[in-house]
């Protein structure tokens, strides 16, 4: 039985962008490059900065059921220097194809503040 030939699945390169995370009344800001979205999910590699200045990434996943408009999930720095936590973010799409996700974290303490993440266009 010859098996049915499948379209080749459309592979999502990372893409870069800016981490904008207010803390303590401070905003902070990163540079990444390996972030992957789609209606269904996102999920970024963010570096970071640990609480005794070591470097350390923050992960954040987070998925949408809603077809791409709010996201849910969480984040974990990688060499725990803080507690995971949750993310929210509603989702728009700028003229110039910048995902914009705007939301808050929340951290296991009860702690929480903005957040926002901008993806560069997909090339």
């Amino acid at each position: 039985m010859k098996s049915k030939a499948r379209k080749p699945s459309k592979l999502q390169r990372p893409r870069g962008g800016i981490s904008r995370i207010r803390y303590e009344g401070e905003w902070y800001l990163d540079e990444f490059t390996s972030a992957i979205i789609s209606a269904g999910k996102i999920a970024a590699d963010i570096p970071a900065e640990g609480e005794n200045g070591e470097k350390d990434t923050v992960t954040v996943t987070a998925v949408s059921i809603d077809n791409g408009k709010t996201y849910t999930g969480n984040y974990r720095y990688m060499g725990n220097s803080y507690d995971p936590g949750q993310v929210e973010f509603v989702r728009t799409t700028q003229a110039d194809g910048v995902d914009v996700f705007k939301g808050r974290w929340i951290a296991n303490t009860g702690e929480r503040d903005s957040w926002i993440l901008e993806v560069a266009p997909q090339e």
